[in-house]
This record gives structure tokens, sequence and C-alpha cells, in this order.
């Protein structure tokens, strides 16, 4: 209550500071990563059968494996693994997590704002965080424009009950009333991304349920890592770390 009232000097959390490239966005972080790697993209797994150690991938092709790690969300990774034992079957349905649409938008006046994201508690406005990556770095952006993510939650057993055009006329209504936009703003593009599983919800048979999985998962030589395949709240840091290790583990193993 009393940082609310007042202005602090003080920088809080894991992410008062950060550092962000100056030219190409974050992906070019993950691009560095995987540039001498044989990375297939435009290419998802359908099904995992996990007693003959293989996985059969959209092109049609199965891929043989001596171990695997999967970063997918851990519940819809478990979906596509066949013939399951009964008991990590029971524990499927307890899985669960918030998802999040995310709206990007580019608007025709420079520095909307001069924050790097708010979060919104009110109950009277439609999504919970707005950022605004063109304070990130310049280059991301064109000149005299701004750039700017709008997160709106709702249960992951739920579709969105808005139309989309209906969301984008709510997100435009409360972005004004908050005095983010101006009525005179245009828009100049949108972009949509829905993210079905984007938080845990860490629920009291969660720490049990985990180890029922993992150590079935273990037992078959898989590992299913990060923020979503290991079922967690972590971040991107964590996320590279996690790939390290278990990258360290495997070749220990050798």
């Amino acid at each position: 209550v009393n940082g609310s009232r007042k202005s602090k000097t003080k920088s809080f959390g894991y992410n008062a500071t950060f550092l962000y490239p100056r030219r190409g966005g974050i992906q070019v972080l993950a691009e560095a990563l995987g540039k001498n790697l044989p990375v297939r993209l435009n290419t998802a797994f359908e099904m995992v059968n996990w007693k003959e150690k293989k996985v059969l991938l959209s092109s049609g092709e199965w891929k043989p494996y001596d171990r695997l790690v999967s970063t997918v969300p851990l519940v819809e990774f478990l979906k596509r693994m066949k013939n399951l034992p009964i008991d990590i079957l029971d524990v499927i349905p307890q899985l669960k997590s918030t998802s999040v649409f995310c709206v990007n938008l580019g608007v025709s006046r420079p520095r909307i704002s001069n924050k790097s994201w708010i979060y919104f508690p009110e109950k009277k406005f439609i999504f919970y965080r707005v950022g605004f990556p063109m304070n990130f770095t310049p280059h991301i952006v064109p000149k005299n424009c701004s750039s700017m993510y709008i997160e709106v939650a709702h249960p992951s057993d739920q579709k969105l009950k808005l139309s989309i055009p209906a969301l984008l006329s709510r997100i435009r209504k409360d972005l004004e009333a908050c005095g983010i936009l101006r009525a005179s703003d245009l828009i100049l593009t949108t972009n949509l991304i829905p993210i079905k599983h984007a938080y845990v919800i860490y629920t009291k048979e969660r720490k049990k349920i985990m180890k029922t999985i993992f150590d079935f998962l273990h037992a078959n030589q898989i590992d299913s890592i990060g923020r979503y395949g290991e079922w967690k709240y972590s971040f991107m840091e964590e996320a590279i770390l996690d790939g390290k290790k278990t990258a360290e583990k495997i070749l220990s193993l050798n």
C-alpha cells in the first residue's frame, strides 16, 4: 500500500533491470544458440511411441531416439504419448494453467509511454498487462511510431468469451480509458498470438503429481524441461539454463 502511494527509489523484482539486443529483437539470442545446429523449423511432433523410442513428426516421418528432450507444454506432451500407465492418465486432468491472448499493436504516434510494461489489476480493464517493446531499443519500430503488446488472460479450459473484433474493440476502449491511447491514434498493424498454456497454476497436488510424472518419464529416458515442459513458472534465462543442465546430464551418461 505504501509503495502505491509514492515513488520509490529502490527497484524491486528479478527484472528491475535487464539487457535487450539493440537490433533484431530477443529472437537473436535463440538464433545465435542454434546457429550451427541441425534445427528443423515448421515441423511438429504428432505422437511419441515411448516403448519403442520413436517420434512421429507432422511430415509423416518416424524418428528414433536414445534420449528424448521436450519443451512442449507437459499436458500436451503427455496427450501425445500412447498407452500411458493408468496412474499417469489419472493425473493429466489435474495439470491446470491459464491461457493468454497476446495482442501486438503498431501505433502511428511515437512515445505513447515511457514505461517498459504496466500491470493492471483493476477488473474494469480487460487486460492485465501492457508492454512497450519500442522502449527496449529504438531499432524495432519505425520512426515516429510505437509498438505495444496487450495480454488478456482466461482459463485454459475455456474459450475466450469475446469474438476477435469484439476483443480488439474492448482493448482499444480500455487503452483509451487508462490514458495510453488517444482517440486520434491510428493502429497501423495488429498481430494476434493465443498462448494456451501461458501460466501454470500451482495447485496443492502439483508437487506429488510432478513426482509421479517425472519418475515415469526419467525411467523411460525422457526429459521434459523448460517453463512449459517442466510445468512451472520461470523466465527465459532459467529456460536456457534448463537446456544447458539437461545437455550436461546427457553428456555425462555417455
